[in-house]
């Protein structure tokens, strides 16, 4: 968003901002909180007046009310109940609270956010209205905001924007969230907080701490102030769960069907069809963060006139994974190994099968499954952010500057991958079913486990950067019903990087090639004598058990995997660690974005609201290197374009009765694509010997933008204090957005006379989606202490046109759930306060795999908060996250065909806060 603030000033909405005087604007404005006419106009007149700060659950949602019922546009809002005790512990798990938006989420921490049905790529996050770099600390960087990098304690309030303002950065389809610091001359002098907190989980049985702080001091002229804030956090997340690779009908009958196997056959030669997966994977990941977060606001207003503000934010966030996991795999289904009458079916899926090797002395059926996997990760990524804002207040206007500089960088410094599986007749027997209680069952111990599987090893990072200059005017004036206009424009220049490394490990001979390159392991032409390799003791030795699993999502309560230290220390005892440049993963994006809007703001008593026209320039280029067979291009691949979008936005706000708002929006809103979907590298396969196809992936530059124009209709009857009955309707015509799909294209290869197909996967643009929505939300705070918040959306959309080679499909809008709600109750006296809650989200699409629809299945969590006041300043908090132990599931195309299943865990925090 632009930001267009005054000292301390927030986006709440013209009304507000024309009402009265720029002085006792700026005085409601920056003091955060519904504030008494008596009250801003002794600021006004520079009296000084005492303030008494009213906290609580019940005061906190007076707030939020004021804030939704003076905005002109569809506005909700979240306020922190007191200074450092934001209502939740996550940011994207209050929002989740608000009507229209759900989450996802990762290690059951909100992670990102969606509103009104559409991607989280699609919402457009703001920290005090402008971007801030977050450099992801995993492959892909995402223009999505990632909420587990932001404390949210340190923040004063969010609010969620469902219907844009000319004034507002484009690029929320979905809509737009600003997230607003503290800042010091709001607050009294010397004043602030200390936050002691620790965390247990069910899935680590570990207490864990985090501690945070915020101090506010001002001069005694309150013309000079510094604001200072630290928080650091340790969590260790673990996921268990089950997951079902790359589904695949197996059936000679139905060959022409898109990607269409031969028939299996059992042990006796009965011929078994229907879908089956390729591989049936358990796994732990467990994920141990380590976040840190700084502030530092400076404010000075030398003049009456002028106020300048200076902000630095800093993150910095460790995050070390490691993946274990054990799997069932397709190439054993075809030596034949499937025992007689173990298959069994739902439908046309075969949900359970058995594999055996009944004769381990003739070598005829070798099983090499069950593999061992694991996964090691060691990442970070850090973000500083500058800016500095100045606001000189005029005679009947207000002009303003900023200017900033934000960036970030992450990546993983150590990404491991390797498999270990048995050989002549190391495995005796194993199999699955989808209906047991454990999935997935085998007997083996480590010394079946004598072979190298797939390994791949890489390392790289990210970086993230942007520079922001903007100019902001808000004119009173007496022009008919238009009573200010607000102009202004702002210049971004966005630069986006991914550079990888595949990682070594060489025998140091430099007559061998390289040991074990970033891919397949020994095998290929990393092959060397077995003088090279472990022994099978060896190898016995890099594994061991996972013990500690609740078996909540299928898997079993231990299971075999890698021991990381011992094979890491084996890897580095033997051959020399070192690096090359990996060819399937780096691109670099640089986008110009240049922006102008006029906007004026009308009022004629009981109708208020704005008129705008933003005009936005986008200039765009990407830059990537093509990776066919693994082998770098060197030729720099440049693709370079721009577009210019004019979007208009109306808002229109009725009071028709002193309790009775009614709102009505419409504008066209854009969203830029993902950077992944445009600089991701070509990349695919040799095809197997005899065969003229194979696959690959590669990014698409010529994607268009997302393209919706959409309208709102709602009415709010604020019938009490602190309580709302309300609707609103909801229509997106999105005329582009982006998904995945398959496409055969004719590619060379060496030491082919012919072209061969690959058939590529990769980002393009579907067209024709409609979202059609109903919110309904309902507030309401008893006499007697208690209350209730309930919402409740629903969102029908249609199939939206998918276009490839030439045939038409339709296809669900990703990120889409029919039906999403909210409960909450709280209860609050004197010396505590306590609250539960249940939010719950309905099935919704996400990509396309395999020529299916992989579906996230509806998923409910109740959550409860509790707080006790020793004294006015001290409070104990205590929480219990996803207290019903709730297990997530997504299944391929039907309910039949799990896709994962997955559990968190469920979470208890307690700690205290001191407010100062």
């Amino acid at each position: 968003m632009k930001k267009r603030e005054f000292p301390g000033a927030n986006y709440y909405s013209d009304v507000l901002r024309t009402s009265a005087s720029a002085l006792v604007l700026f005085a409601v404005i920056g003091a955060a909180q519904a504030q008494t006419d008596a009250v801003q106009e002794g600021r006004a007149q520079g009296e000084t007046i005492e303030e008494i700060e009213v906290v609580g659950i019940r005061s906190t949602l007076e707030r939020n009310l004021d804030i939704k019922r003076d905005a002109v546009s569809f506005v909700d809002a979240i306020t922190a109940e007191d200074v450092g005790k934001f209502p939740d512990k996550n940011v994207a798990d209050a929002l989740q609270r608000v009507p229209g938006v759900s989450i996802t989420r990762s290690g059951g921490e909100g992670q990102f956010v969606s509103i009104r049905g559409t991607s989280s790529a699609l919402t457009l996050t703001q920290l005090n209205g402008n971007y801030i770099a977050t450099a992801s600390t995993s492959r892909d960087p995402q223009r999505s905001f990632n909420f587990a990098l932001l404390p949210a304690n340190l923040l004063e309030r969010t609010e969620v924007y469902k219907t844009p303002e000319a004034k507002i950065d484009e690029g929320g389809l979905g809509g737009t969230i600003i997230v607003h610091t503290r800042r010091p001359l709001n607050m009294e002098s010397g004043t602030g907080f200390l936050n002691f907190e620790e965390t247990y989980a069910d899935v680590t049985g570990e207490m864990e701490p985090q501690y945070s702080g915020l101090y506010s001091w001002k001069n005694a002229a309150e013309n000079f102030g510094v604001l200072v804030s630290y928080t650091s956090q340790e969590r260790t997340s673990i996921s268990e769960g089950v997951s079902l690779e790359n589904w695949t009908l197996f059936d000679d009958a139905r060959a022409d069907e898109d990607f269409a196997q031969a028939s299996l056959e059992d042990t006796a030669g009965n011929k078994i069809t229907g879908y089956a997966p390729f591989a049936v994977v358990q796994s732990q990941s467990k994920e141990a963060r380590d976040r840190q977060g700084y502030q530092v606001t400076v404010q000075w207003e030398p003049t009456d006139r002028i106020s300048t503000t200076f902000n630095y934010i800093g993150a910095k966030l460790e995050q070390n994974n490691d993946q274990n996991l054990i799997l069932a795999a397709e190439w054993d289904y075809r030596d034949p190994a499937i025992v007689p009458g173990s298959v069994r079916y739902d439908g046309d899926t075969i949900v359970a099968m058995d594999l055996a090797d009944a004769d381990l002395s003739d070598h005829a059926i070798d099983l090499q499954a069950p593999a061992i996997g694991s996964r090691r990760s060691l990442s970070e990524s850090k973000s500083d952010t500058y800016d500095l804002e100045v606001v000189y207040e005029g005679d009947g206007y207000t002009a303003s500057a900023n200017v900033g500089h934000t960036e970030s960088s992450g990546g993983t410094s150590f990404n491991n991958l390797q498999r270990f599986y048995g050989v002549g007749g190391a495995t005796q027997s194993y199999g699955w079913d989808l209906h047991a209680g454990t999935i997935m069952h085998y007997d083996a111990e480590p010394a079946d486990f004598n072979g190298f599987g797939w390994r791949s090893a890489d390392a790289g990072t990210s970086s993230d950067e942007e520079f922001y200059a903007q100019v902001d005017f808000n004119l009173e004036t007496d022009w008919g019903i238009f009573e200010s206009f607000d102009m202004g424009a702002k210049y971004r220049d966005h630069e986006i990087g991914r550079r990888f490394e595949n990682l070594l490990w060489d025998d140091g001979d430099p007559n061998n090639a390289t040991l074990w390159g970033g891919c397949c392991g020994l095998g290929y032409e990393y092959w060397h004598t077995d003088a090279n390799l472990p022994s099978a003791a060896e190898i016995a030795s890099f594994i061991h058990k996972v013990k500690g699993l609740t078996g909540e999502a299928g898997t079993e309560k231990s299971f075999l995997s890698v021991d990381w230290d011992a094979y890491t220390a084996w890897l580095d005892d033997n051959f020399i660690r070192s690096r090359r440049d990996d060819p399937n993963n780096f691109f670099n994006i640089n986008e110009e974005i240049t922006a102008a809007y006029l906007q004026g703001n009308f009022n004629t008593g009981a109708l208020s609201g704005n008129l705008g026209l933003r005009l936005v320039q986008t200039e765009q280029r990407a830059e990537t290197f093509d990776a066919p067979l693994g082998i770098r291009d060197e030729e720099l691949d440049v693709n370079a374009g721009s577009y210019t979008d004019v979007l208009p936005s109306f808002n229109l706000k009725w009071e028709a009765d002193e309790d009775l708002i009614v709102r009505a929006a419409a504008s066209r809103v854009v969203a830029r694509v993902g950077y992944g979907s445009l600089g991701a590298s070509e990349g695919f396969d040799a095809p197997p010997e005899g065969s003229d196809m194979t696959t690959g992936s590669r990014g698409n530059p010529d994607l268009e933008p997302y393209d919706s124009t959409q309208f709102d209709l709602g009415a709010e009857w604020y019938f009490r204090s602190a309580s709302v009955l309300g609707a609103a309707v909801f229509h997106k015509e999105i005329d582009s957005f982006v998904t995945m799909a398959q496409t055969t294209e004719k590619r060379e290869v060496p030491n082919r006379t012919e072209p061969v197909d690959v058939i590529f996967s990769l980002p393009v643009n579907g067209t024709d989606a409609t979202s059609t929505g109903l919110e309904l939300f309902y507030q309401h705070a008893f006499d007697f202490g208690g209350g209730v918040i309930a919402n409740y959306t629903y969102t029908d959309t249609s199939l939206a046109t998918l276009e490839v080679d030439g045939s038409k499909k339709e296809i669900p809008l990703p990120g889409t759930s029919e039906h999403q709600y909210n409960l909450s109750a709280y209860y609050e006296t004197d010396k505590f306060s306590v609250r539960a809650s249940y939010n719950f989200r309905d099935d919704f699409a996400g990509e396309q795999s395999n020529g299916q629809t992989v579906y996230t299945d509806g998923y409910g969590q109740v959550d409860v908060n509790g707080s006790y006041y020793f004294t006015d300043a001290l409070v104990l908090n205590v929480s219990a996250i996803n207290l019903t132990k709730e297990v997530g599931e997504r299944y391929w195309g039907s309910e039949d065909r799990l896709y994962n299943r997955f559990y968190t865990g469920r979470r208890f925090y307690m700690g205290l806060n001191y407010k100062f």
